[in-house]
């Protein structure tokens, strides 16, 4: 599994919501790679949204998998100005002009950090738009073009955990 993050409000949110089938696509010019990868995208959100009913937990890992303190762990990783974007508006919604933006929260610090109960209600309040986003790949697409003859590798999941993965070389 890949593990993102996101705003809960954010439209990525509510596209990968209604349509979990994505692909992503990163190359790394130095090494002249790239990986394609096809996936279910699936966002866990604070345990008291809506969609933290539909968060399927038992296909992404055994049902000891702690996915909340994954999502609260994720948090507090984030550098301290992003943890504080959480208790902004929506993304995405109308800004009249920047200078409005001076009376949002500039930094949060991790919630074992959090010295006041205003500093406790902020972090709570982001906690409730932040979002674990996890990417179940079905499809690992490898070009490697510093070689030649270039290599493609792809690798396709099989329908069941246990069967794993099918690797097959390609014409890059």
């Amino acid at each position: 599994m890949l593990l993102l993050t996101t705003d809960i409000r954010s439209q990525k949110a509510l596209q990968t919501h209604s349509n979990p089938s994505a692909e992503a696509t990163f190359w790394f010019p130095a090494t002249e790679v790239q990986f394609r990868i096809r996936a279910n995208v699936y966002c866990l959100p604070a345990p008291t949204h809506p969609w933290a009913a539909s968060f399927p937990a038992a296909r992404l890992g055994p049902p000891s998998t702690p996915w909340e303190q994954h999502r609260l762990e994720a948090y507090d990783s984030l550098p301290e100005h992003l943890r504080a974007s959480f208790t902004r508006p929506a993304p995405g919604e109308p800004l009249a002009n920047y200078d409005d933006s001076k009376a949002w929260v500039a930094t949060l610090p991790r919630r074992a950090d959090a010295r006041d109960e205003a500093t406790r209600k902020l972090i709570d309040a982001a906690l409730e738009n932040f979002a674990l986003v996890v990417l179940e790949p079905l499809h690992v697409d490898l070009v490697e073009l510093a070689v030649i003859p270039n290599r493609r590798t792809v690798w396709k999941k099989k329908e069941s955990e246990e069967e794993g993965w099918e690797e097959g070389l390609v014409v890059p």
